[in-house]
């Protein structure tokens, strides 16, 4: 039962209960009411919330503190790459909320920020990656019965209003080559392109493949006799650091597929992998002669396709 007094000119409700979990009594009071009725108001809901189990306590934890404890789960259920797009969508959380507890985050306070993220220009796409980090590190919040409401759940991207001015003034940017250009563009990649330029291009134009897809292609994933390629795994280097690179398993499932290749593409794979053989052998040539350790004629022997 509540118990309502007054203090001064204001108000104060104090409620106890016995923590079953715990096997201990708890009392919560809050006061500054200027109103007897809304102490109590008040303190009903919280006698409402005990009952039904739906009571979440305050915590004192920072959005910061959360943050990264919510960064090392997510880590050990994802790939490195989707670890490191959240770790940079946070930092914007980090720089807005600052040192704010988790709890005092409210549904108003979590729309005026993505308000203000797109009055500074942000792009709808890179609104969009915030918002879903922001939607999994609350609702992983309340999964921990750290807040009361998931002050995300509401929350909608602002969309900029073009003028009819502005849509005037918006020329159409061409995004494909028609097939004459097409044509023209791997002749001079092939004729007057750096190595390898010409089999990239024809590769991309072919299959439709990602960058990533095309570079963490292994001859095992090329099959002459029905003049396929499998997509299986994607390329991933950050620091753009030739040396330092991961073969990560592709965006979806729905990624991992294979692909039935034009006859012309899957000759030139061909001429592709007896040039690749020429390198080897000259590369292991100079590795004996050099006297050079095993790993790096493994390194050697390792190469990628492209």
């Amino acid at each position: 039962m509540a118990y309502i007094r007054k203090r001064g000119n204001k108000w104060t409700y104090q409620v106890e209960w016995l923590d079953t979990v715990i096997g201990e009594r708890k009392t919560k009071s809050k006061g500054g009411f200027t109103r007897k009725t809304d102490a109590r108001i008040e303190a009903e809901e919280l006698e409402r919330e005990l009952r039904d189990g739906s009571y979440v306590e305050e915590n004192n934890i920072t959005l910061n503190d959360f943050a990264d404890e919510w960064l090392n789960f997510y880590a050990k259920n994802s790939k490195v790459s989707s670890h490191r797009g959240r770790t940079k969508e946070l930092k914007h959380f980090r720089r807005y909320f600052s040192k704010m507890k988790l709890s005092d985050v409210t549904r108003k306070h979590y729309q005026a920020f993505l308000e203000e993220l797109h009055e500074k220009g942000y792009a709808h796409n890179t609104l969009d990656g915030i918002h879903t980090t922001g939607r999994m590190l609350f609702k992983k919040a309340l999964e921990y019965n750290l807040i009361k409401t998931n002050p995300s759940e509401f929350a909608k991207i602002p969309k900029k209003i073009e003028t009819v001015e502005e849509i005037e003034q918006n020329v159409e940017v061409i995004k494909f080559l028609e097939k004459n250009e097409l044509i023209t563009f791997l002749r001079i990649a092939k004729e007057k392109g750096l190595d390898r330029d010409f089999i990239i291009f024809l590769t991309l134009a072919y299959s439709g493949l990602r960058v990533g897809e095309m570079l963490a292609l292994k001859w095992l994933d090329v099959n002459f006799n029905s003049d396929t390629i499998r997509i299986t795994k994607t390329y991933y280097n950050p620091n753009n650091n030739t040396k330092d690179y991961q073969l990560l398993t592709p965006k979806t499932k729905g990624s991992i597929r294979t692909i039935k290749m034009d006859k012309q593409v899957m000759s030139e794979f061909k001429k592709h992998l007896t040039h690749q053989k020429e390198i080897k052998w000259l590369l292991e040539s100079s590795i004996l002669n050099l006297g050079l350790s095993l790993q790096k004629r493994l390194i050697i022997q390792g190469i990628l396709i492209l």
